[in-house]
């Protein structure tokens, strides 16, 4: 049997990453053949200038520069968590990116089943169908 999974996953949570890696575990153990479809984002990185621009720049919660530097630390830290994550997550976790819904239908499309994996599909907070 062929399934496609649409969850809410996220390779920064571990609820998100654990809930997809337990469900492909038990899908595969049952003999389906499955992977999850996400929705590939359009990532632009920041230019050196705009990020010391943004670090300089007063912030709307008017955080001192101490306090800046502090989160500069901790999202350092955190990296390198994302990091173990996602060498985890491509080891572990079957993922097929689409990037229009015409993409999307076109990979559903050849499967028995799509399988809602998590309620969290559903929110419409902060999330896009099309882009």
């Amino acid at each position: 049997m062929k399934i496609t999974v649409i969850t809410n996953y996220d390779q920064k949570n571990y609820g998100s990453v654990l809930q997809a890696f337990a469900l492909q575990s038990k899908l595969h153990e049952l003999g389906a053949e499955n992977y999850i479809l996400k929705w590939k984002k359009d990532e632009k990185k920041k230019s050196p200038i705009k990020k010391v621009r943004d670090f300089l720049a007063p912030s709307q919660n008017q955080y001192s520069m101490k306090a800046k530097l502090e989160i500069r630390k901790a999202k350092k830290h955190f990296a390198k968590r994302y990091q173990k994550m996602a060498k985890f997550c491509q080891q572990n976790i079957a993922v097929k990116y689409c990037d229009s819904l015409q993409s999307a239908s076109l990979m559903v499309g050849d499967r028995d089943v799509l399988l809602a994996g998590s309620d969290q599909i559903w929110s419409t907070a902060g999330h896009q169908l099309s882009p």
